[in-house]
């Protein structure tokens, strides 16, 4: 009940902010895809490790849904 309650407080406080958890979690993932691209210039490999994705074609997917450029893209930059 304390989990559910405490879950409830934080999206509150969030939507107060005109935040989502999810908003956040996007633009977390965003700007960690910007500096792993196009700012260390790692490969897709070695970013969608520290990203976490075990799948290159869903890093792929992923980093374009969230920046509007592919993994490339964002190293040319």
């Amino acid at each position: 009940a304390y989990r559910r309650q405490r879950q409830m407080c934080i999206e509150t406080e969030l939507s107060d902010h005109n935040y989502t958890y999810r908003g956040l979690s996007e633009e977390a993932r965003r700007q960690q895809a910007i500096v792993l691209l196009a700012l260390k210039k790692l490969n897709n490999e070695q970013s969608a490790s520290q990203m976490a994705f075990s799948d290159l074609p869903n890093f792929r997917r992923t980093i374009k849904r969230l920046t509007g450029l592919t993994p490339s893209e964002l190293r040319a930059r």
